[in-house]
């Protein structure tokens, strides 16, 4: 959740959701990448089409509360 929290802080944007999915898909000891894997899903494609959609994110200037989506 704090590396969530400092991503989104660089990329400028205060939602929390598309970092969350990112770190998880992306965490070579983590549960997630084998249940993705047991899916058939890449975790390496994944996280780049959430690095996509990362991109696409409204950027906000100065200090922004932090915040999950409504998704």
């Amino acid at each position: 959740m704090q590396t969530s929290q400092e991503v989104a802080a660089r990329h400028e944007t205060s939602k929390l959701s598309p970092f969350i999915a990112r770190a998880l898909a992306a965490q070579a000891d983590g549960v997630v990448p084998p249940l993705l894997a047991r899916l058939g899903i890449r975790s390496e494609l994944l996280t780049q089409e959430i690095e996509k959609e990362i991109g696409k994110l409204p950027k906000v200037q100065g200090f922004a509360q932090q915040h999950m989506a409504r998704r």
